[in-house]
């Protein structure tokens, strides 16, 4: 199920872009936690919790910017962090995902039950500064969103049960309360926060582990690694203007090319890491011992697991044991490397591009990644760093 939900690009573009009086520029800091984990509670793999997870990130994007993400699959996992939002602030604990471009939330209205498991939902009336405004369907307010002491004049759209609708829907017992956009587009609060001079730099960091996670918005905070930041330039995908993506990657197993020239997607909201399968078999075939199951995970002996590099021509930013491995049981591991659905695959639902990569926690866990945005919509580029050792 799809939330057909839809707002004016030029209204969305114009009204982000509203300024109040300037702060002095400075960076963000919004602490982060991972919303799941596919190891369960004794550190093993729950092998349903696999396929189910598995299952989710395959159907998880929505194709058009203006269309808002499946509910169903934003709940499962992702990087959450509180902000505030209205006059007087109300706290919200929401997703900051770098492949969504709509900022929404929940009607305070709304009563149906799927509506009712959002601990925090929007009510514009009890908001001193909310302001509704035209959308093409739906509703949407500009309000004040707070990330930290920095408020941001921001367009919301607010969904209602018909936007969510019931059928069919498992959001989860802790369900997000929104989503703010980290994606290359107008809507990215961190653009958002730039134009409005409360920042320095279009730029946001992130930092993503087990502990200590943290978003920097208008800038990187260097305590978090060590070194230079290796910088790419952003390549577009037809159809998929709004995704942080990299062309010329290469992917290396035990020091070996398995993979060239292949372009990959970054999403702080995908768990694991998924490409084309001819691309995912090379990586496997260079594996001892791997084999390949009925759910398109493969399994190998846990004394065999691999290094794995990726590089786009400069350093090569491996993933280490624990992030590319989770233990089946005491002798084999499942891989963090999974085949995207082939045309022929029932996934009509699977909204990313299916011949490219999604990187996503498997890696970004393993370094410092920033992304730098460029106001004129060209030259938008990402950095990596190795991160800081305790």
């Amino acid at each position: 199920m799809f939330l057909n939900l839809v707002v004016s690009a030029t209204l969305l573009g114009t009204l982000l872009a509203t300024t109040e009086a300037a702060k002095p520029g400075n960076v963000i800091r919004i602490p982060l936690r991972e919303r799941t984990s596919f190891a369960g509670a004794d550190g093993t793999l729950g092998r349903e919790n696999t396929v189910h997870q598995r299952m989710n990130a395959v159907n998880r994007r929505a194709a058009d910017a203006y269309q808002l993400p499946d509910m169903n699959l934003v709940s499962s996992y992702g990087w959450v962090g509180n902000i505030n939002v209205g006059t007087p602030p109300q706290q919200y604990s929401v997703n900051f995902d770098t492949a969504s471009s709509i900022p929404w939330f929940v009607s305070a209205s709304c009563t149906t039950p799927t509506c009712q498991t959002f601990k925090q939902r929007y009510n514009s009336s009890v908001s001193s500064t909310s302001r509704e405004i035209s959308a093409l369907n739906g509703s949407a307010f500009t309000d004040v969103v707070s990330l930290g002491d920095v408020n941001v004049n921001m367009t919301l759209v607010v969904m209602d049960g018909d936007d969510l609708g019931d059928d069919d829907l498992d959001i989860g017992a802790t369900p997000p309360d929104g989503v703010l956009p980290l994606c290359v587009w107008d809507t990215n609060i961190a653009l958002v926060a730039w134009k409005q001079n409360l920042t320095d730099e279009p730029v946001f960091g992130v930092k993503l582990s087990t502990n200590d996670s943290e978003l920097h918005i208008g800038g990187t905070d260097s305590s978090f690694y060590d070194g230079p930041l290796e910088y790419h330039n952003v390549s577009d995908i037809d159809g998929f203007f709004y995704l942080w993506s990299l062309s010329n990657t290469s992917m290396y197993v035990n020091d070996g090319v398995v993979v060239s020239n292949a372009q990959v997607v970054f999403d702080t909201n995908t768990p694991m890491i998924f490409g084309p399968l001819s691309d995912v078999q090379k990586i496997y075939g260079s594996v001892n011992g791997s084999s390949p199951q009925e759910d398109g995970s493969y399994v190998y002996p846990c004394t065999n697991t691999p290094t794995v590099e990726l590089s786009w021509g400069g350093q090569k930013w491996a993933i280490s044991e624990e992030n590319f491995s989770i233990e089946m049981n005491s002798s084999h591991c499942v891989g963090s490397v999974l085949p995207t659905p082939s045309e022929d695959d029932d996934s009509e639902n699977y909204f990313m591009p299916r011949n490219k990569w999604v990187v996503g926690h498997s890696f970004m866990k393993n370094v410092y990644t920033t992304f730098h945005l460029s106001p004129e919509g060209n030259g938008s580029m990402i950095g990596f760093a190795a991160l800081k050792k305790p």
